[in-house]
């Protein structure tokens, strides 16, 4: 049964653009809407049921299997796209390897204590048989694979002039996001019953968590279906803007800032631990980047890092007086009249909460338990990976490797040397371009960070965009001389 969601008229509106841009084979177009459509990661353009279990089908994917056919229909295109084929084939053979480890490690190890993709992270198991989930997850993983194919082949084409574009356009949308998440603050104090849940949150076979909340405190998720996936994009956002501000002149390094403090603000509303330990690790990586640089920059950062820290202290003391303000204490707060929440009346540290006493909390001992069985799966398969779609750990790491083994980890490193050696070789000799290498590079490992702590998921639109444009901009045909700022132009 299909049913079409995400406002009825913004869904055909949806695809009759994108169907328009592929008959008239506009790529640009069609990329720039998959980047302003991914932010979208918790609504469905159709929604659809196998047997007792719902899908949806994402905005973004409609946009990026739009771009995939126009793309492929441009003969010119061919030559680059076989050379990005054959130098990033690590990639290739691990999505080959992926999928059919997928199909058979469910039969070669049937019985084994699972955690299931399809429940969740709970604190039990079950065993391990071939799903739905496996079907899927083979899907995205191909789907995926050709995305970057196509758009990394796509970028090494592009003009300087299309970058920026590109650039301002990821600018756009990031802003779209914290307005967004700004106004689920705002309608969960005063208006618990305007949230666009039909629009936003409509996506079947996911946890819709956009009512979670500290306390009286909401967790903002914006527009993904929970706080930790907000917190896996804005991570990306901050290294990147980071990366950004280290390198950029001093006529525009404070709109990079601005740009910056936001991201951290973001962050600092979702109340998730995902953020808070990303945005730490992130900025004592940055801080020794700073410093290898120069001492001029390693200042630089320390004053960004003073800047956060005030940030920090002023955003908990505002909602601190927001959320409590007035606030009696056997007095049931105002969103517990239309949220399943606890009801506290006494405003909880939210560092003690969201950082110190994570351990003792009922989500940590879930997620502790799932990875260490995550671990000893992939000891008891003998490293060779149960399939990716078998299994979901709290960290994409563990859920890599119980997914993939040893083989699919091999693969993968030998794509991450070819990554790295392509998008160093002259990002230094070329100034006008290693902004924006900088900053896409700096949200794919941002992205990678966060996912690492505590988001599995690499079935995320935003992050193999990221991946195909780091790429695609260092080995870019049409570098040239000129300094550029992204900012300032």
């Amino acid at each position: 049964m299909f049913s079409i969601v995400f406002g009825y008229e913004i869904a055909i509106a949806i695809f009759a653009i994108a169907l328009y841009f592929l008959f008239h084979r506009d790529i640009f177009s069609l990329f720039l809407m998959s980047i302003v459509l991914a932010i979208f990661q918790a609504s469905a353009l159709l929604n659809f049921h196998i047997g007792q279990h719902g899908f949806g089908i994402q905005p973004v994917l409609f946009s990026l299997f739009f771009l995939l056919l126009a793309y492929l229909t441009v003969k010119e295109e061919k030559a680059i796209l076989k050379e990005t084929v054959v130098y990033f084939w690590p990639l290739f053979a691990f999505a080959a390897f992926a999928v059919v480890l997928n199909f058979i490690g469910p039969w070669l190890f049937h019985g084994m204590p699972i955690s299931n993709p399809r429940v969740g992270i709970t604190g039990y198991s079950e065993p391990l048989q071939f799903t739905s989930t496996n079907i899927t997850y083979s899907i995205y993983i191909v789907f995926y694979v050709c995305v970057f194919a196509a758009v990394t082949s796509y970028v090494r084409r592009m003009s300087l002039s299309s970058v920026k574009t590109l650039f301002r356009i990821t600018i756009i949308t990031f802003l779209v996001v914290i307005i967004i998440s700004l106004y689920q603050m705002m309608v969960m104090r005063s208006f618990p019953g305007y949230w666009p849940e039909f629009l936003i949150n409509n996506k079947l076979g996911v946890a819709q968590l956009f009512y979670e909340t500290l306390g009286n405190y909401p967790k903002a998720s914006g527009t993904f279906t929970e706080p930790s996936f907000l917190s896996y994009y804005l991570s990306g956002i901050f290294m990147g803007l980071s990366l950004l501000w280290l390198t950029q002149k001093e006529k525009c390094a404070w709109n990079v800032l601005i740009l910056l403090l936001l991201a951290v603000f973001g962050l600092i509303i979702t109340l998730s631990s995902t953020a808070y330990v990303a945005m730490v690790f992130e900025s004592i990586i940055i801080l020794i980047l700073a410093w290898r640089l120069s001492m001029r920059a390693f200042w630089k950062w320390l004053l960004v890092m003073l800047s956060i820290f005030i940030l920090s202290c002023a955003v908990h003391v505002a909602m601190k007086t927001i959320y409590y303000r007035d606030l009696p204490v056997k007095t049931a707060p105002p969103i517990a009249a239309s949220f399943p929440i606890a009801q506290h009346a006494r405003p909880p540290s939210i560092l003690e909460s969201v950082l110190f006493s994570k351990n003792k909390t009922q989500s940590f001992v879930q997620r502790n338990y799932v990875d260490k069985l995550a671990l000893k799966d992939f000891v008891d398969s003998w490293g060779v990976g149960i399939g990716g779609g078998s299994y979901r750990a709290s960290s994409l790491l563990t859920t890599f490797l119980v997914g993939n083994g040893i083989i699919g980890l091999i693969l993968i490193i030998l794509f991450l040397r070819k990554l790295f050696t392509i998008s160093t070789a002259d990002v230094v000799l070329n100034s006008m371009w290693r902004k924006y290498i900088f900053f896409f590079g700096g949200s794919t490992l941002g992205n990678l960070i966060a996912g690492c702590i505590a988001v599995p998921d690499i079935s995320v639109a935003f992050f193999w965009l990221n991946l195909s444009i780091w790429i695609g901009l260092s080995w870019n045909k049409n570098k040239s001389d000129q300094e550029c700022s992204p900012v300032c132009h």
